[in-house]
């Protein structure tokens, strides 16, 4: 288990992870829940005779769940990982950072490179990855640049 900052839960995320394996190298799944505050937003714009305007925004708190899969690679016995995956995230409610169309749920397609570190002592484990984002509402998908860490216990 693990609690995931940005990346696939996009702010905050608890995540289980199991490997299909009998250690923690090889394929395996992800599913977690996640949360990601509101914030206010103003726009400011003009109308055709020149007139400056400010429109308020408030965009409300969104659940999010993150699905996945993921190879990790690395030495038996070896504190070092390297990880490998694919995933998807539903949000509900709309983000317009992720696309221009207003809709009332995100699907987010999720890719991950990163790293692992566990300590085996303790049974605790850390991780990075970069995780790029793209959002399957609407046309044009480009790719969001995204990083995730995370901090866990292995059982």
């Amino acid at each position: 288990m693990y609690l995931g900052f940005f990346g696939n839960g996009l702010f905050i995320s608890a995540n289980y992870d199991i490997r299909f394996g009998s250690n923690e190298l090889g394929w395996g799944v992800h599913a977690g829940i996640g949360y990601t505050p509101g914030y206010d937003k103003l726009e400011h714009y003009r109308d055709s005779l020149g007139v400056k305007y400010t429109k308020d925004g408030k965009y409300a708190n969104k659940l999010t769940i993150p699905v996945g899969v993921s190879y990790v690679m690395g030495k038996k016995n070896r504190p070092h990982r390297v990880e490998f995956g694919l995933g998807l995230t539903y949000m509900n409610g709309d983000s317009e950072l992720f696309d221009q169309e207003t809709t009332n749920f995100t699907w987010l397609l999720v890719s991950k490179a990163g790293y692992r570190r566990y300590y085996y002592n303790s049974h605790f484990m850390w991780k990075v990855s970069f995780n790029p984002l793209i959002s399957l509402n609407g046309d044009g998908a480009v790719p969001l640049p995204w990083i995730e860490g995370g901090i866990g216990l292995q059982f």
